[in-house]
């Protein structure tokens, strides 16, 4: 699907099976009497399209995730590489006690998701009181000044246009997009 206001991360393959017979086009409102035909058409067969769009959300985010790791590795790699050439290179001693102490811990999180996790929000990852209080830093560039009042354009001219239904596609910021649309 293509249209204004869109943002779709798509893998390698999908892509280069785009370049090879896919067309460039303002898809997002063709034939909408079509869609939801097809739509009604499914809910009579019994497919369910919410535990078809649950399943994608789910092999979506696993498939992001194994991406994410896959870019910390070789982030990890390049920076140990010695070949690699360091922008504003720091550097640190700490006694070897500590020393020891920080690189278990690191260990830790790299082996037990915990950096994953810390982006998901996950307070266990803590004592569980009010870390959810200052995980707010997390958020800090999907609240830059004129996102909310986009969405607000954007959800001001779907009513306009007299749409009833919204279909949100993706891993968008799924907190704001149904809410604006309210």
């Amino acid at each position: 699907m293509i249209g204004p206001d869109t943002v779709n991360t798509i893998p390698p393959a999908t892509i280069d099976a785009f370049r090879d017979h896919g067309h460039a086009r303002q898809s997002l409102t063709e034939d909408v009497e079509s869609a939801k035909e097809t739509m009604e058409t499914l809910a009579k067969v019994g497919i369910s399209i919410d535990a078809i769009t649950s399943k994608l959300t789910e092999d979506g985010v696993r498939l992001f995730e194994e991406a994410f790791d896959k870019l910390l590795q070789a982030v990890e790699k390049s920076s140990k590489s010695q070949t690699t050439s360091k922008v504003n290179r720091q550097s640190y001693k700490l006694p070897d006690t500590l020393t020891a102490s920080v690189k278990h811990h690191i260990d830790d999180w790299r082996a037990g998701g915990k950096v994953r996790r810390l982006w998901q929000r996950d307070v266990s990852l803590w004592t569980g009181t009010d870390e959810a209080n200052w995980l707010g830093w997390l958020s800090i560039t999907e609240e830059e000044i004129g996102q909310e009042q986009n969405l607000r354009r954007v959800a001001e001219e779907i009513k306009k246009e007299g749409f009833r239904d919204v279909l949100v596609l993706g891993m968008g910021d799924r907190a704001c997009v149904p809410r604006c649309l309210r």
